[in-house]
């Protein structure tokens, strides 16, 4: 699948999506991208016709047509050991995490995908180390994404 194919699917399941520079996590390749996030087929496809190696950015602020997504992402990389504090949460009982969508990262972490009715705040490090937020005003790179 080229990476237009999968920005298509992705729009189709829900997702708001943005094209990203070729090879990179940062920086969106359109100005106002969480304005600029779209469904629609035929501006994703001139996106993606016009620069095919783009990455996908998925907008987490929008999902459907009326909810949003949270999503944990949960970092292994440096002193960040986000799947050791997830387990020390879940161990403590502090939390059970419902079964739900996720994605493995290049640094050997996750992303955890939640649809809510409204974005939330999001920070670096909000429920421990190396388990970050993304939702109000934040995105992800999408799946099919190098």
């Amino acid at each position: 699948m080229t990476k237009l194919d999968h920005a298509l699917d992705l729009a189709k399941r829900g997702f708001w999506v943005f094209p990203i520079v070729a090879n990179k996590k940062a920086p969106p390749a359109v100005k106002n991208w969480q304005e600029a996030a779209m469904r629609d087929p035929a501006v994703i496809m001139s996106w993606w016709n016009n620069n095919p190696n783009d990455n996908i950015g998925i907008f987490t602020g929008k999902f459907g047509e009326s909810e949003a997504l949270v999503v944990i992402d949960v970092d292994n990389k440096g002193d960040k050991h986000g799947d050791l504090e997830l387990l020390r949460l879940e161990l403590e009982r502090e939390w059970d995490l419902p079964q739900t969508a996720t994605q493995t990262t290049p640094s050997n972490g996750q992303h955890i995908i939640y649809r809510v009715q409204s974005p939330l705040s999001q920070g670096v490090n909000v429920l421990g180390n190396g388990l970050d937020i993304r939702s109000r005003g934040g995105y992800i790179v999408g799946g099919g994404s190098t």
